[in-house]
């Protein structure tokens, strides 16, 4: 465990060490941690003839979280505070989404329960949701709150769902798997993927040549200009090639195309919130880029009934 790990485990469990299950399962088993790492004598507790630690009654629960308690005050005073490359990897995903305080914290409690053990027994530790527990006493914030840092979570695809108790986007814990992912192109690379690449020419597109030759030089002025929120609509039945024409004209203009996805992970259409979760996420990653730009295909998906109706009429 690095020092960065050491100093936010115990600053969760003191801060949060009045609400915690000190009869779970997931407590003991925190607390073996705890010793090991921090090298806390065993004697400092008491248990039984079997080797469980005595929690049965409301005193001696006390007694465990009153000296739980020092131990940790002494713990806390000693430790130094030292870089670590955990945690300039957290904030350079924190630069990336440009996440505010409580929206981090939030993200780097998700996250530690994915990536260390400590953190998911802390979790389980914890008296009724995890999740509720950090924010109403950790964080002091009321559901609202909570609910609008879940939203923007889920919205820049750091968590898989708007559920009262989340978990994180498989894409974020490739990032901390890999040790290399340390610098935001690197960190990118990992959550767009590949740029998008056509199969056609512009040969196959002879037919378009007046359509072709303007989306060409709307992309390429953009890019020129660094426009922001330029955006080309491609009308047509489906099959006619929009979606490789699309690929098509950022390749010819050299500009890399990221596709929000059309399906989820097990091969399902993607739902309408998903799918601009997935646009949001990838306009928040590429906002610093003045050199991208994003496929939004089946747009009919992503717009409400009455914009549906004002695209068949164009």
């Amino acid at each position: 465990m690095n020092n960065f790990e050491k100093r936010l485990l115990l600053n969760y469990i003191f801060r949060l060490r009045n609400h915690i299950n000190y009869g779970s399962y997931g407590f003991e088993e925190l607390l073996e941690i705890l010793m090991k790492e921090f090298h806390i004598k065993r004697k400092n507790f008491a248990y039984d003839e079997y080797g469980s630690l005595m929690t049965e009654t409301l005193k001696q629960r006390t007694e465990v979280k009153r000296k739980l308690k020092v131990i940790l005050v002494d713990l806390i005073e000693k430790l130094p505070v030292l870089n670590t490359k955990l945690e300039e990897r957290f904030e350079l995903i924190r630069n990336i989404y440009n996440l505010d305080d409580n929206e981090y914290q939030a993200f780097v409690f998700l996250q530690m329960s994915e990536i260390n053990t400590a953190f998911e027994f802390l979790e389980q530790a914890l008296s009724g949701n995890s999740f509720d527990n950090f924010c109403k006493n950790y964080l002091k914030i009321r559901s609202g709150e909570k609910e609008r840092i879940i939203n923007d979570l889920y919205l820049n695809k750091l968590i898989t769902s708007k559920s009262s108790n989340p978990s994180i986007y498989q894409d974020m814990i490739k990032v901390f798997d890999d040790k290399t992912c340390d610098t935001p192109e690197k960190i990118t690379k990992v959550l767009l993927g590949k740029p998008e690449k056509a199969s056609l020419t512009l040969k196959d597109y002879s037919h378009l040549e007046k359509e072709t030759k303007m989306a060409i030089n709307i992309l390429k002025s953009a890019v020129e200009t660094k426009a922001k929120g330029i955006n080309i609509l491609l009308q047509g039945f489906c099959g006619t090639g929009k979606t490789q024409f699309s690929k098509l004209i950022a390749n010819v203009c050299k500009v890399p195309l990221y596709a929000v996805k059309t399906e989820n992970t097990n091969g399902n259409e993607a739902k309408r919130e998903d799918r601009l979760a997935d646009l949001y996420s990838k306009q928040q990653i590429l906002s610093r880029s003045g050199n991208a730009c994003i496929l939004f295909g089946s747009c009919n998906h992503g717009l409400s009934p009455a914009r549906r109706r004002l695209v068949k009429r164009a």
